[in-house]
């Protein structure tokens, strides 16, 4: 394709690509301009990882920016936001400014707002107004879109840009069906196939024998190489295990040179005084994560302490890691310097079917795309590990031939939509037109008349319906002036703007039922175990073993019953964690499902707080100590040690040693007796 003379000429152009380093644009990125220059029409890109489908887009914003135009930018992590922020500043220039989400006068002074798909869609929820002041939207790892949770968001911000005659670029290296989406944004598509990819990929079967695991088949040459687990058990476990095979090795893998002579590695202590420094509390968890990555291995999840992960990301770029063992949190716009990915598991367990499925093939290529990063590697190869001869012709079949599955909005399912609805009025969109004209927009009814078989939703029978359910729920009610959030419906939504784990409205309206049927709560255990028995994503799933059956003799003496699955978390969080006892020590006693309860106990008193709203409302009486006891849940600590939590340096752990070894001096421990309901402070005063 020949580009147009002005375009050749266009010095907004001529700037980002000196700034790049490019000296000529590629043939798709040239149709790319070309698209977006033609008619001012949404569009979709379909392009490989590292394609340079993004430089084009960077343009088109330069060039709204020059205009007077303001530019949204969206991404899916915190970390591409800071990573997308650096890069535009330094392409525009001073052309352009651009702020993130959060930053002071983001929303008045630059030209340009980064954010995540989720801090967007809040801000513009609670502010429809501001989102007005803008002219295009762009959206970059637009596959998100598949994630069930995550994809909700997208298709709300969207549907929120849509209905506000917003340009929608949308950018994905796997997604369908094109021409189904390009029609929901009201646009165009372009699709470019492998050969667009400007570092190759090759593809590869890894065939492991009975008993064999990936680890059996690293090699140094891979490196630096991700390796994908099906889940954080077998990340960290894996991780484990290579490293402990590097330990007769006198210099680590991921040795790296500096200069031309010197050679150097991170030590234990280094890695430790890094995360003391971020201020991550140090546990034997942080410990043995700390010698994995001194032999140039790490793992990745999403219960990997955030400060962490980030500085793990940052030493595998720099080359102080080798082999990062990690989940599907890893796949979505991490770019790194990265020669192999090995997929370990192409089955997972789906709660759901309650069998082992298959991994999407558009979340495979996302896995697959973060090997041979543009401006880190000249190629990338990628093994798919398998385990017999029909897995083998699933991968050759299947994934090498990159058969994606289309996408389907999640509004499908009924807790989706109320929730949806839920939040619309809770933004004051909230008659029946405005309901109809944000639902006419979504993906979900777009999708619907388009597809064969499928009948186009009644918008206004569906609309009605969930409203009705909602309603009978107890979270809104009809006025002359469109519907209204009750009490308990306005604290429902705040509630669920808040928190990244998902609950359904009915496990929320069974556990207002249950305090409301109640003239008191006699204990803060009392509402820490009725909170577990309604809300399902705060329990433990613990395996078989030693833990599993202490927990189960204890109930049998106690009950005469086995527990409730809700009750296996109550038992780790009364009894253990608030106790003060060692997350290592909780793991040995109850398996590796316990290491999880910091990040459960972190949850489950947000959710706490919640319970105390609805009790409040409800005129529910509950423990004066109540408040104390959500802080107890929280960080893991008695009544008697939470004031210490206040002084800096003064971690979980610490705390804890400092009232065990106060207890073994004489006075203390007879102020301890005579003052039971006093704290660390007061005894020592």
């Amino acid at each position: 394709m020949v580009v147009s003379d002005t375009l050749v000429m266009d010095p907004l152009l001529r700037m980002i690509l000196s700034k790049a380093g490019i000296e000529n644009l590629l043939p798709h990125q040239k149709e790319i301009i070309e698209k977006l220059e033609e008619n001012g029409r949404s569009l979709l890109i379909s392009a490989p990882t590292s394609s340079g489908k993004t430089l084009p887009v960077i343009w088109l914003a330069g060039r709204y920016v020059k205009e007077g135009r303001r530019v949204i930018y969206a991404v899916p992590s915190v970390a591409l936001v800071n990573e997308k922020v650096n890069e535009l500043q330094e392409l525009l220039d001073d052309l352009a400014i651009v702020k993130k989400v959060g930053e002071e006068d983001a929303w008045k002074e630059a030209n340009i707002v980064c954010g995540t798909f989720d801090q967007l869609y809040l801000y513009f929820l609670k502010n429809i107004d501001a989102l007005r002041n803008f002219s295009l939207m762009i959206l970059d790892d637009f596959h998100v879109l598949y994630h069930k949770k995550r994809g909700f968001t997208i298709e709300k911000l969207v549907t929120l840009a849509l209905m506000n005659n917003i340009r929608i670029v949308a950018m994905s290296a796997t997604i369908e069906p094109l021409d189904g989406i390009a029609k929901w944004i009201g646009g165009d598509y372009l699709r470019y196939g492998k050969d667009a990819r400007i570092v190759p990929l090759s593809y590869r079967v890894l065939e492991l024998e009975k008993g064999e695991d990936v680890v059996d088949k690293i090699r140094e040459d891979m490196k630096p190489c991700i390796i994908f687990c099906s889940t954080k058990q077998f990340a960290e476990s894996r991780a484990q295990k290579l490293a402990e095979k590097l330990k007769s090795t006198s210099l680590s893998l991921f040795e790296k040179q500096i200069g031309k002579k010197e050679k150097r590695r991170l030590n234990v202590q280094e890695i430790l005084g890094e995360f003391d420094r971020k201020g991550v509390e140090i546990t034997e968890y942080e410990e043995e994560l700390a010698e994995c990555i001194a032999k140039g291995v790490a793992w990745h999840h999403s219960d990997v302490d955030r400060r962490i992960r980030e500085l793990i990301e940052k030493w595998y770029n720099d080359g102080y890691i080798d082999f990062l063992f990690a989940t599907t949190t890893l796949a979505y716009g991490f770019n790194s310097p990265t020669r192999t990915v090995i997929i370990a598991d192409i089955m997972r367990w789906d709660p759901d079917a309650k069998r082992m499925e298959y991994i999407p093939v558009h979340e495979w290529l996302q896995m697959v795309g973060r090997a041979g990063r543009l401006g880190f590697s000249e190629g990338g190869v990628v093994y798919t590990c398998v385990r017999s001869k029909e897995q083998r012709n699933v991968v050759e079949s299947r994934y090498h031939a990159e058969r994606i599955e289309e996408c389907e909005s999640s509004i499908i399912e009924d807790d989706f939509f109320r929730k949806a609805i839920l939040e619309l009025i809770y933004a004051g969109m909230n008659t029946d037109e405005e309901i109809k004209k944000f639902f006419l927009n979504t993906y979900y009814y777009t999708r619907g008349k388009s597809k064969i078989r499928w009948i186009s939703p009644d918008i206004e029978k569906e609309i009605e319906s969930h409203v009705r359910a909602l309603y009978e729920l107890g979270f809104i009610y009809p006025t002359h002036a469109g519907y209204k959030l009750t009490d308990f419906g306005k604290i429902t939504a705040e509630f669920l703007q808040k928190t990244y784990r998902w609950y359904e409205l009915s496990e929320l309206s069974r556990l207002r039922e249950d305090i409301k049927s109640r003239d008191e709560i006699k204990s803060s255990s009392e509402a820490i175990v009725i909170t577990l028995r309604h809300l399902k994503p705060l329990w433990l799933e613990p395996s078989e073993g030693e833990g599993k059956n202490k927990i189960d003799d204890y109930f049998k003496q106690k009950f005469g019953r086995l527990p409730e699955y809700y009750e296996y978390t109550a038992y780790i969080v009364l009894r253990e964690w608030i106790r003060g006892r060692r997350i290592e020590d909780i793991e040995k006693d109850y398996g590796r499902w316990a290491i999880y309860v910091r990040s459960i106990a972190e949850d489950l008193s947000e959710a706490l707080n919640l319970f105390k709203a609805i009790a409040e409302l409800e005129k529910v009486k509950f423990p004066e100590d109540f408040d104390l006891a959500v802080e107890m849940v929280r960080y893991g600590l008695s009544s008697y040690e939470i004031p210490l939590i206040k002084v800096k340096g003064f971690g979980r752990v610490r705390i804890h040693n400092l009232y065990v070894k106060m207890r073994e001096v004489p006075i203390i421990a007879d102020r301890l007796k005579q003052n039971v309901d006093k704290t660390i402070i007061d005894t020592l005063v």
